[in-house]
């Protein structure tokens, strides 16, 4: 991330609106080609842990 000039506070505003309450609960974040943020969380449960496909 820190070659695309994104900072953790970046991706910490990332998250919150995702859901992700904790940031601390986020194993991976991806940087999608079309520049959105994906997240991976512990729990799998909590919100934001993973996008399904994108309707067409």
């Amino acid at each position: 991330m820190k070659s695309q000039r994104m900072s953790f506070d970046d991706l910490a505003t990332a998250a919150r609106q995702q859901g992700i309450r904790r940031f601390a609960s986020v194993e991976i974040a991806v940087l999608e080609p079309d520049g959105r943020v994906s997240f991976f969380t512990q729990d799998a449960t909590e919100s934001g842990a993973a996008e399904g496909p994108a309707a067409s």
